[in-house]
């Protein structure tokens, strides 16, 4: 019987252990994931040949942006001081320079 429960007291353990060191590398991995992804902390103006609008970040989704007015969503790829380059859901991937008055405008292919 000591055996026994000196046994399930060392599975016990073991098994909070390696729970706690899963859940431990899941966290981490999470974490770098989100370093990986470029973040949008603030509005961008934007205009586009055929809209203007707002880049506006989606809570809890780095990485993650809508149109604040349009709807239409993307993941960001690249976000730099001076471009955005995004993918949209439904349109494809552009980019957009800002100009001289702070504006992001789309770059022709």
């Amino acid at each position: 019987m000591k055996t026994f429960i000196t046994f399930a007291v060392i599975l016990g353990i073991l098994t909070g252990g390696i729970y706690y060191y899963i859940q431990q590398k899941t966290i981490e991995n999470q974490e770098v994931e989100q370093q990986k992804s470029p973040v949008l902390t603030n509005e961008i103006p934007v205009q586009h040949p055929s809209w203007e609008d707002k880049f506006v970040a989606i809570p809890n989704e780095p990485g993650r942006m809508k149109r604040e007015a349009g709807g239409d969503y993307a993941t960001i790829l690249e976000l730099t001081p001076d471009s955005i380059t995004v993918s949209w859901d439904r349109w494809g991937i552009e980019t957009f320079k800002k100009d001289s008055d702070g504006i992001y405008k789309l770059l022709k292919n």
